[in-house]
């Protein structure tokens, strides 16, 4: 959320058009985010895996090339924000 923030007041205060991705660059598997959340909850959960379905996408990764162009970098903690997301859900 914080880059979120960050980028925003960065349009505001620049005179950018078009639309840009807000993102790290960094992947986060979906097991990874997983288990992040079982642990950072202390939740007992199962996590069942599924087979593939058609038209899965097996691997999404945002560009960033265009929020760099522009000289803005996201760089928020991935652990450190989904606490933050846990917590405000608490």
């Amino acid at each position: 959320m914080d880059d979120v923030v960050k980028v925003n007041a960065f349009f505001m205060e620049n005179d950018l058009e078009g639309v840009y991705n807000v993102a790290t660059g960094k992947t986060v598997t979906i097991n990874d985010l997983v288990n992040r959340i079982l642990f950072m909850t202390d939740s007992q959960s199962e996590v069942e895996h599924l087979p593939e379905r058609p038209g899965d996408i097996r691997h999404l990764q945002a560009s960033t090339d265009k929020l760099h162009g522009a000289g803005i970098r996201c760089d928020a903690n991935f652990a450190a924000s989904l606490g933050a997301t846990i917590n405000f859900y608490k």
